[in-house]
């Protein structure tokens, strides 16, 4: 960021690290701020051959959601898997926060946007909605902004409270299995 702008010019920043770490698996988490500006930069600047002649394999994590955003976050989901390159696979995230992830009561991968993107699509992973002290472990872990394992190391996290987030953590890994 400059000031309330992104600088993209820092993008190729990033670009030098990726390219100078060969055989690392990088993981790049942005912001909603940050997503339009960073995917078309990766688009203008055909930085995804750049990382392909370099061995780097491109996974897109995009996540859905319920409610008021389901509609923009499918929009999405089609958006991106039409503008990238065929090589570049995706993995959706169904945050059932708000509620299990359906479309004029079909269910995702019934909707019409998962059928056109199937294989592009590697994997589908369902967070699901669970009771509320769930719920409250996994705010209470991503304020603090650590990881499942961290948590297990600090003393402000109650043995009941590690235990569920550990069950969390045991569900969604297994659930990326493979991926």
């Amino acid at each position: 960021m400059d000031r309330s702008q992104i600088n993209e010019r820092e993008f190729d920043s990033m670009m030098e690290v990726i390219l100078g770490n060969p055989g690392h698996e990088i993981v790049i988490d942005n912001g909603a701020s940050a997503f339009i500006p960073l995917s078309s930069y990766l688009i203008d600047n055909h930085a995804l051959e750049l990382l392909a002649e370099h061995g780097h394999v491109m996974t897109i994590h995009t996540i859905i959601t319920r409610g008021q955003t389901l509609f923009d976050t499918i929009t999405g989901l089609d958006a991106l898997v039409t503008q990238f390159p065929e090589d570049v696979k995706f993995i959706v995230w169904l945050n059932e926060y708000f509620g299990e992830i359906k479309q004029d009561g079909k269910t995702f991968q019934e909707i019409k946007v998962y059928q056109m993107h199937e294989e592009r699509i590697k994997k589908v992973i369902t967070i699901q909605k669970r009771r509320e002290l769930f719920e409250q472990d996994m705010q209470q872990m991503l304020k603090a902004r650590i990881t499942f394992d961290e948590t297990m190391r600090l003393a402000d996290f109650q043995l009941m409270t590690k235990h569920r987030l550990q069950r969390i953590k045991k569900e969604l890994f297994a659930q990326m299995e493979g991926v």
